[in-house]
């Protein structure tokens, strides 16, 4: 997948941010503007998020008890109170898509800087490589270097997976095991 991006005004960025959480996300809604764009697209395929800008308001919802000890369960286990995994299920629903708990969000920051630092050391190892072939002389990897360099890559790719699929299918209603 190609990256496309731009500078913008402060201004501009603060409005686009604010319209965008209504739409799943910057990067959710750049990718609808840029199909509409190109493609003409209505953009009426993609659901419409209420904008969650405003006041909160409160809702009440009659459940039974053994719901409400489901829904206990159930937020407790992605490390939410239960108001905000309702909320997170709402949001899907409407088309948020997937919501990500603290604990998920964290580990997804440790995830991507991990990433980050194997990128910063493959780009290096590029670097050093380019510059020995253009000035003639040798260039050795240690092979064991690269492959543990591989194996990393592999495990937080896996991991980011992992947890992109369970996040999915726990707001789906599928068990992580299905």
């Amino acid at each position: 997948m190609k990256l496309v991006g731009t500078h913008i005004e402060d201004d501009l960025a603060e409005r686009f941010t604010a319209l965008a959480r209504a739409h799943g996300g910057k990067s959710a809604l750049l990718r609808r503007l840029v199909s509409l764009a190109v493609d003409g697209q209505s953009s009426e395929q993609a659901p419409k998020m209420p904008d969650p800008a405003g006041r909160a308001v409160h809702l009440s919802v009659r459940l039974s008890a053994n719901e409400v000890a489901e829904v206990r369960k159930a937020a407790k286990s992605r490390g939410m109170k239960p108001s905000q995994w309702l909320r997170s299920v709402v949001r899907v629903r409407l088309g948020a898509g997937t919501q990500y708990s603290v604990s998920e969000l964290h580990e997804l920051r440790a995830l991507t800087n991990q990433v980050r630092k194997i990128g910063v050391n493959l780009n290096q190892l590029v670097r050093a490589a380019n510059e020995a072939r253009l000035e003639h002389a040798p260039f050795a990897v240690d092979a064991k270097v690269l492959e543990a360099a591989r194996e990393e890559v592999a495990r937080t790719l896996t991991a980011l997976h992992l947890m992109a699929r369970g996040n999915v299918r726990a707001w789906e209603g599928e068990a992580d095991g299905e």
